[in-house]
């Protein structure tokens, strides 16, 4: 009996350490695609605010010169 129920306890400890291996390989899985989501957004969130910055140059640039067409339209009349 004895030797039945260390075998018994042997696979328990073996199916245990076997789960708990597994429970660790996920979160080692987990942890890496959240660094990999955080650095793709990091990344996503600087390309947006470089977009936005262009944009608003452009936008500035075009309201100047258009300010100045209106006033070089007005002087020519």
């Amino acid at each position: 009996m004895a030797a039945f129920e260390s075998a018994r306890d042997a696979s328990v400890e073996a199916i245990r350490a076997a789960l708990q291996a597994d429970v660790d390989q996920n979160e080692s899985d987990a942890d890496a695609a959240i660094a990999g989501v955080q650095a793709d957004l990091a990344v996503e969130v600087q390309r947006a605010s470089d977009a936005e910055l262009a944009l608003s140059n452009s936008i500035s640039a075009e309201a100047a010169a258009r300010a100045a067409a209106d006033t070089a339209e007005e002087n020519a009349r």
